[in-house]
Protein backbone atom coordinates (compact mmCIF):
# COMPACT_ATOMS: atom_id res chain seq x y z
CA UNK A 1 0.00 0.00 0.00
CA UNK A 2 0.90 3.69 -0.84
CA UNK A 3 0.61 6.62 1.42
CA UNK A 4 0.35 10.35 0.69
CA UNK A 5 2.40 12.28 3.71
CA UNK A 6 0.40 14.69 4.89
CA UNK A 7 -2.32 14.78 2.40
CA UNK A 8 -5.56 13.52 2.74
CA UNK A 9 -7.14 11.50 -0.58
CA UNK A 10 -9.39 14.24 -1.15
CA UNK A 11 -6.39 17.01 -1.55
CA UNK A 12 -4.50 14.00 -3.68
CA UNK A 13 -7.27 14.12 -6.39
CA UNK A 14 -7.10 17.54 -6.49
CA UNK A 15 -3.34 17.20 -7.41
CA UNK A 16 -4.31 15.23 -10.02
CA UNK A 17 -3.59 16.67 -13.35
CA UNK A 18 -5.59 15.63 -16.87
CA UNK A 19 -3.33 15.74 -19.34
CA UNK A 20 -4.44 17.53 -22.24
CA UNK A 21 -1.15 17.76 -24.28
CA UNK A 22 1.35 15.38 -25.40
CA UNK A 23 4.51 14.64 -23.17
CA UNK A 24 5.79 12.85 -26.55
CA UNK A 25 7.80 16.09 -27.12
CA UNK A 26 11.20 17.05 -26.06
CA UNK A 27 9.55 19.91 -24.13
CA UNK A 28 7.43 17.21 -22.20
CA UNK A 29 10.23 14.23 -21.95
CA UNK A 30 11.99 17.38 -20.26
CA UNK A 31 9.00 18.38 -18.32
CA UNK A 32 8.18 15.00 -17.06
CA UNK A 33 11.64 13.86 -16.23
CA UNK A 34 12.97 17.35 -14.43
CA UNK A 35 9.21 16.37 -12.50
CA UNK A 36 9.89 12.98 -11.47
CA UNK A 37 13.60 13.91 -10.31
CA UNK A 38 12.30 16.53 -7.77
CA UNK A 39 10.42 13.58 -5.84
CA UNK A 40 7.54 10.82 -6.44
CA UNK A 41 4.90 10.73 -9.13
CA UNK A 42 1.70 9.12 -9.45
CA UNK A 43 1.42 8.61 -13.03
CA UNK A 44 -1.76 6.81 -14.94
CA UNK A 45 -1.14 5.41 -17.99
CA UNK A 46 -2.22 3.14 -20.42
CA UNK A 47 -1.00 -0.45 -21.27
CA UNK A 48 0.01 -1.78 -24.74
CA UNK A 49 -2.32 -4.45 -23.65
CA UNK A 50 -5.15 -1.62 -23.29
CA UNK A 51 -5.67 -1.53 -19.72
CA UNK A 52 -4.85 1.13 -17.19
CA UNK A 53 -2.12 0.60 -14.59
CA UNK A 54 -0.88 3.59 -12.03
CA UNK A 55 2.78 3.60 -11.31
CA UNK A 56 4.43 5.49 -8.54
CA UNK A 57 7.59 6.00 -9.71
CA UNK A 58 10.80 8.75 -9.14
CA UNK A 59 13.87 9.61 -10.86
CA UNK A 60 14.84 11.21 -7.34
CA UNK A 61 18.83 10.62 -6.38
CA UNK A 62 18.76 8.87 -3.29
CA UNK A 63 15.92 6.62 -3.85
CA UNK A 64 16.56 5.20 -7.30
CA UNK A 65 19.09 2.04 -7.61
CA UNK A 66 21.38 2.32 -10.56
CA UNK A 67 20.77 0.14 -13.07
CA UNK A 68 23.05 -2.53 -13.53
CA UNK A 69 23.80 -3.26 -17.33
CA UNK A 70 23.84 -7.43 -17.48
CA UNK A 71 25.15 -7.69 -21.17
CA UNK A 72 27.18 -5.79 -23.94
CA UNK A 73 24.55 -5.28 -25.90
CA UNK A 74 23.03 -1.27 -26.62
CA UNK A 75 19.79 -0.52 -26.79
CA UNK A 76 18.73 1.73 -28.65
CA UNK A 77 16.80 5.32 -27.25
CA UNK A 78 13.01 5.63 -27.82
CA UNK A 79 11.95 9.11 -27.31
CA UNK A 80 8.57 8.76 -26.22
CA UNK A 81 9.45 5.84 -23.85
CA UNK A 82 10.72 7.05 -19.76
CA UNK A 83 12.71 4.67 -17.74
CA UNK A 84 11.18 5.31 -14.11
CA UNK A 85 12.07 3.66 -11.23
CA UNK A 86 8.75 2.22 -9.83
CA UNK A 87 8.22 2.98 -6.06
CA UNK A 88 6.07 -0.35 -5.17
CA UNK A 89 8.22 -3.51 -7.31
CA UNK A 90 11.73 -1.40 -6.52
CA UNK A 91 12.90 -2.28 -9.84
CA UNK A 92 13.35 -0.13 -13.52
CA UNK A 93 10.36 -0.14 -15.45
CA UNK A 94 8.94 2.06 -18.61
CA UNK A 95 5.98 3.78 -20.04
CA UNK A 96 5.03 5.17 -23.30
CA UNK A 97 5.24 9.48 -22.89
CA UNK A 98 2.31 9.20 -25.35
CA UNK A 99 -0.12 6.42 -22.90
CA UNK A 100 0.06 8.89 -19.95
CA UNK A 101 -3.68 9.60 -18.74
CA UNK A 102 -2.96 11.62 -15.48
CA UNK A 103 0.27 12.71 -13.17
CA UNK A 104 -0.59 13.22 -9.48
CA UNK A 105 1.88 15.21 -7.44
CA UNK A 106 2.67 14.72 -3.76
CA UNK A 107 4.95 12.94 -1.76
CA UNK A 108 3.86 9.36 -2.39
CA UNK A 109 6.16 6.91 -0.97
CA UNK A 110 5.71 2.96 -0.08
CA UNK A 111 4.31 1.63 3.64
CA UNK A 112 7.26 -0.45 4.91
Amino acid sequence: MLKMLGQSKKEKSEMSVPITSDFNTPEGRKWMTSALRDGPLEVVFTKSDGTERTMYCTLQEGVVVPHEKKTERVKQGHDDILPVWDLEKKAWRSFKLSSIVRVSFGDVWPND
